[in-house]
């Protein structure tokens, strides 16, 4: 293997940190749910360990009230998110590790008449995000840049072909929509 190229997953939870904490205030207080991947999956735990850690730094009092594997799974991130919300009506944020997850949640806080009120962040810009976001539904989603892995990788490839040196590791970075 010449080289490895992909996005930093700790820094794409770490900007949905950032980004919950622009809508919130860093003196916001509140329970927050993440909903993780599949359990053991380092892609997820990356996520969310990003977002919590930075998340404790921006936002004290934002409290993380539960970090549960969402299976990367539309229903199960919908019924994680109808149980925090029942033992916590006054869920201020919800962080999902990809964007379907996130979108089950998303169902559950407008079930639940909350629609509005929780700020909601998914990871993948993919296009189903994107059209909730532009419906005021989803709030934000932390895009992937496949487009860049893709020129980076042919521009790597080309230059390994003719002789050259690249990195074994390349960074593309991440987007907030």
């Amino acid at each position: 293997i010449t080289f490895s190229i992909g996005s930093d997953n700790v820094k794409a939870g770490a900007q949905g940190a950032e980004y919950m904490v622009s809508q919130l205030g860093a003196d916001a207080t509140g329970p927050v749910l993440v909903i993780e991947g599949l359990s053991g999956n380092i892609t997820g735990e990356m996520r969310a360990t990003g977002f919590a850690d930075r998340l404790a730094e921006l936002a004290p009092g934002l409290e993380i009230v539960a970090s549960l594997p969402g299976d990367w799974d539309r229903g199960k991130a919908a019924n994680i998110t109808n149980d925090i919300l029942t033992r916590n009506p006054d869920l201020v944020g919800i962080f999902a590790a990809n964007d379907g997850m996130a979108l089950g949640a998303v169902e559950s806080v407008f079930a639940a008449g909350k629609g509005g009120d929780v700020v909601i962040i998914g990871v993948d810009g993919n296009s189903d995000a994107v059209k909730s976001i532009q419906d005021g539904r989803l709030t934000a989603s932390v895009a992937q840049l496949p487009y860049l892995v893709g020129k980076q990788a042919l521009e790597n490839v080309k230059i390994a072909v003719e002789g050259g040196t690249v990195e074994d590791r390349i960074i593309v970075p991440t987007l907030v929509l």
